[in-house]
């Protein structure tokens, strides 16, 4: 296993197969782990600190749409003792000019959200997990193949944090 420090993805995905295909294109990298869940069981998770969710998903801790940005909520007390994580991070709201692409959606959501927990984190309380159900992260009706969604991601998660490494050094 190939390890970068950084911040923890674990994505759901329903199906065995999905999953093993997603493993594949991520070859295993240590801090990302795919599960096989259904979408109701992820929040429950006691091995993450946010999740991440669709914008109108995430509506009901604040979230508003914002061009190119994801925001990090405050689950409410009455969610957290239901089993919801202490953080929401809201789904991405496009610009009307960007193209209509699953892979350029792909690394939007990944952009977005790594920014607002890098932001996030400059503060006491830190993020160190995040949750993603596979389809708010566009895999769903075969978008992209689960090996290339894999790859993607894999390729996103280790420039972000080798750049982040150059940068401190």
């Amino acid at each position: 296993m190939r390890h970068c420090v950084g911040l923890k993805l674990i994505i759901s995905v329903v199906e065995n197969h999905d999953a093993d295909l997603l493993r594949l294109g991520l070859k295993n990298l240590e801090n990302i782990t795919v599960v096989v869940l259904r979408p109701d069981q992820l929040w429950k998770r006691k091995d993450i600190d946010a999740i991440f969710l669709s914008l109108p998903a995430a509506e009901r801790w604040g979230a508003v749409p914002i061009i190119h940005q994801a925001q990090v909520l405050k689950t409410k007390v009455e969610d957290r003792t239901k089993g919801w994580p202490p953080y929401a991070v809201s789904g991405v709201a496009m610009a009307r000019q960007d193209p209509r692409d699953p892979i350029f959606e792909l690394q939007l959501i990944l952009d977005s959200v790594f920014k607002a927990v890098e932001l996030f984190n400059t503060n006491s309380e830190q993020i160190q997990a995040i949750g993603f159900w596979a389809e708010d992260l566009g895999l769903r009706n075969h978008r992209i193949e689960w090996t290339e969604a894999g790859r993607i991601i894999r390729s996103f998660y280790e420039d972000w944090y080798s750049a982040r490494s150059l940068n401190s050094t």
